[in-house]
């Protein structure tokens, strides 16, 4: 496999990680809205275990964008970009 194409590979894996950062993020504003609506006040012991899980995922998504960003770059390189 040619650096190209394991740098396209990461860039899919990349974009992969920002879809599905994106969804949790949406999943986590629908969940702390009905949420709040359901009883109008804080969350609830239960509410908040599973927001903290949702949230500890989403962590984990964006840590993995970040390294991969972090490859991305390196990739970048004033060498690595008169080859390409």
């Amino acid at each position: 496999m040619s650096e190209k194409d394991t740098s396209n590979d990461l860039v899919i894996q990349y974009r992969q990680f920002v879809e599905r950062y994106e969804v949790l993020n949406k999943e986590i504003d629908a969940f702390l809205d009905s949420a709040h609506q359901a009883d109008g006040k804080e969350l609830s012991p239960e509410h908040l275990r599973q927001y903290r899980d949702m949230q500890r995922e989403r962590d984990e998504v964006f840590s993995e964008m970040r390294a991969l960003q972090q490859r991305l770059m390196a990739d970048e390189t004033p060498t690595n970009l008169e080859e390409h």
